[in-house]
């Protein structure tokens, strides 16, 4: 007979399994960690998931693998080009944020980044490619944003009245 120990890191407790009549083990139930995504068990030397329908010829630990939570804010800088402070990744002509979610609500909060070209200062980040009173919400630059999804925004310069 083989034994079969699930280690989730102390997040959540995993009956392990003794083989006795059997030559493969069954996958348990997720285990479950705040903030973090549940990717897979792994044997200690593998960075594959373990295959469960894979035969067992000893006894094996496998591992929980987690990954955070996060939520990624784009900002299309489209013509802009400066970013007064640092963010976590350049992409071409758009800044990506990434937070990592600390809280129960499944939220974190980043800046909007303060950006200027040639003179003309971009005011606002919108969700909307084009602008107006109408489309809705407006982020001023350097305002702290709750994001609780993915999201675009889009960079807006002076509007008229």
């Amino acid at each position: 007979s083989f034994i079969v120990t699930f280690d989730s890191n102390w997040w959540s407790e995993v009956e392990r399994q003794i083989l006795i009549d059997r030559n493969t083990a069954l996958e348990p139930e997720d285990p479950t960690r705040k903030y973090y995504y549940f990717t897979g068990w792994y044997l200690s030397w593998s960075d594959t998931p373990f295959d469960f329908s894979q035969e067992i010829t000893w006894s094996i630990t496998l591992y929980a693998h987690w990954e955070r939570i996060t939520h990624k804010a784009v900002f299309n800088k489209n013509w802009a080009t400066r970013i007064w402070w640092n963010p976590y990744t350049w992409n071409n002509n758009k800044t990506v944020l990434i937070c990592e979610v600390d809280n129960d609500d499944n939220t974190c909060v980043i800046q909007a980044p303060v950006i200027e070209r040639n003179g003309f200062n971009i005011r606002w980040w919108n969700e909307s490619r084009v602008a107006t009173k109408e489309s809705g919400w407006m982020i001023e630059v350097g305002e702290e944003i709750v994001l609780s999804e993915d999201v675009d925004y889009y960079a807006i310069t002076d509007m008229e009245d």
